[in-house]
C-alpha cells in the first residue's frame, strides 16, 4: 500500500483517474501544485503500475509531452485485494 501513503500521491492518481490522459503540467496545474512535485508522485504512481505513462519512460520522447492515465485494472485488482483483507470478500461484486 505504499503508493497509498501520501494524501498528495491519492489525490494525483484520483485527478488522473477522473481527466487522464493528462501530462504533469496540466495535472500540477490543476492541484495547484508545482509541476517538480507532480513527477515525482506520478513516477512513483508509473512505479507501482497504477498509472501508464504514454510514451513510457524506456522509449525515446524527444520532446513529446508524455500524457497520463490511470491503470484502472491495477486500481480495481488492489481495491478487491484491501477488501479482502479487511474481510469484505461478499461486498466486492
Amino acid at each position: 500500500m505504499q503508493a497509498y501513503g501520501n494524501a498528495l500521491r491519492v489525490a494525483v492518481l484520483s485527478e488522473v483517474s477522473k481527466t487522464g490522459p493528462i501530462t504533469a503540467g496540466n495535472l500540477a496545474s490543476a492541484l495547484n501544485v508545482k509541476p517538480v512535485t507532480i513527477k515525482k508522485h506520478l513516477y512513483a504512481l508509473v512505479a507501482q503500475n497504477l498509472v501508464i505513462a504514454d510514451p513510457p519512460a524506456n522509449e525515446e520522447r524527444a520532446g513529446i509531452r508524455v500524457r497520463y492515465t490511470a491503470n484502472r485494472a491495477e486500481m480495481w485488482r488492489r481495491y478487491r485485494s484491501l477488501g479482502r483483507a479487511l474481510g469484505f470478500e461478499d461486498r466486492l461484486d
